[in-house]
């Protein structure tokens, strides 16, 4: 499971609560989740920061 999906659910969030922290809508979300797109540098910072994890566990790619 994405660890984004990870995060939302232990927080209880649904992906419509977590996009309106974000600035962003529930079929972004669900798409970020299934790993059919990612967050640029704004959102992954956002998604980070709402979901309380570092960018890298956001965007694993960028660490490298």
């Amino acid at each position: 499971m994405n660890i984004i999906a990870t995060a939302r659910r232990a927080k209880n969030l649904t992906q419509v609560e977590l996009a309106e922290r974000v600035g962003t809508v529930a079929q972004y979300i669900s798409q970020i989740e299934r790993d059919i797109r990612q967050p640029g540098m704004n959102l992954a910072r956002k998604l980070a920061k709402a979901l309380n994890l570092g960018l890298y566990d956001i965007r694993p790619d960028w660490a490298e």
